[in-house]
């Protein structure tokens, strides 16, 4: 074989007959856990559970038939945000526009930002 070179062929792979018992060093791990991992993936204390109050839906009715109102999913709408008065909607109208606002100024900040550096990287 020439130089540095390494030449792998399948044909004289050894795979050997008992491998390696695997293991962790659980001691190590376990000392460094200072939280639930539901904390860890959440990002924090988790909130209270939901669950136990929850009423499912059902769009049926005694007879099995699908009701009227579920196939505009009218029914749905109450349930999950209740009826809105007009107010309630233009509050919410207006906070939506508020925040969707805010993240195109943030949008154009970190271009410019973007633009300022690759500016002065070129010149």
């Amino acid at each position: 074989m020439p130089g540095n070179a390494l030449y792998l062929s399948r044909s004289s792979f050894y795979l050997p007959e008992e491998l390696p018992e695997m293991r962790r060093a659980k001691n190590l791990v376990e000392s460094k856990r200072s939280v639930a991992w539901s904390e860890v993936v959440n990002g924090g204390p988790l909130p209270p559970n939901p669950y136990p109050g929850y009423r499912p839906h059902d769009s049926f009715d005694e007879r099995g038939y699908l009701r009227p109102s579920a196939h505009d999913t009218s029914d749905q709408q109450e349930r999950v945000s209740g009826p809105m008065s007009p107010e309630d909607r233009a509050d919410r109208d207006r906070q939506i526009a508020k925040m969707e606002a805010e993240r195109r100024r943030n949008e154009v900040r970190k271009k410019g930002k973007r633009e300022e550096v690759l500016s002065s990287l070129c010149i």
